[in-house]
């Protein structure tokens, strides 16, 4: 209930308790969480150029190689967001109407 996934309807003296589908519902939150992390892509992108361009004096410094590693981790799981989200909206097309 906190995550709104169960909606409480109140009749009379009884409590019924209803959910959509927690499997719609969980996706649906998933897609949008990785939209969110996608959004941080472009700025992700003009770090690893900045780092590219002032390689010669940033890669001596304390870190370099660790700011490095975690731009090209995530910028793979951009393209892998990508992928999910692609298969996603597919999906959600073929099905449209059922």
């Amino acid at each position: 209930m906190e995550l709104n996934l169960i909606e409480i309807l109140k009749e009379s003296k009884l409590w019924i308790y209803s959910m959509e589908s927690i499997v719609t519902e969980l996706f649906s939150r998933a897609i949008n969480l990785l939209k969110i992390n996608l959004k941080w892509e472009s700025q992700f992108l003009e770090i690893k150029k900045d780092l590219e361009n002032n390689k010669n004096k940033l890669q001596k410094l304390n870190g370099y190689d660790i700011v490095k590693d975690f731009l090209e981790e995530n910028l793979t799981r951009f393209a892998g967001f990508k992928i999910v989200l692609d298969l996603w909206e597919k999906l959600k097309e073929k099905y449209k109407g059922d």
